[in-house]
């Protein structure tokens, strides 16, 4: 495998418009940008449902790590898991889980 020369936000960029454009033609429809628009979207679920399952599987860390992990990115606002999910995997109740993992500024929010 090649070296990665470019920074990885660029390197992620390319690749993904790469993938978005090779879905599209592989379902058989003409790439137009409502066709990538529909495929990111689809894209960005299956994405999201892998975190989901990757969060509750078990791992070498337990889950809650995983969530600390998760749920503090460097902007609270990109957070696409909802409490509701959060809790769930933890077996606990969706205000249980914010109380415990919602970042400090997101709390001074409220």
């Amino acid at each position: 495998m090649d070296e990665i020369t470019e920074d990885f936000p660029s390197y992620l960029a390319r690749i993904t418009r790469l993938l978005v454009t090779r879905l599209v033609i592989a379902e058989g429809n003409e790439v137009t940008l409502l066709a990538q628009i529909n495929m990111t979207a689809r894209l960005i679920h299956q994405l999201e449902r892998h975190l989901r399952l990757l969060i509750v599987a078990e791992t070498d860390h337990p889950a809650e790590a995983l969530l600390d992990e998760v749920l503090n990115p460097e902007n609270p606002r990109e957070r696409s898991l909802t409490w509701k999910e959060v809790g769930d995997a933890l077996g606990v109740s969706p205000q249980a889980a914010h109380r415990k993992y919602a970042p400090k500024a997101e709390k001074n929010d409220s």
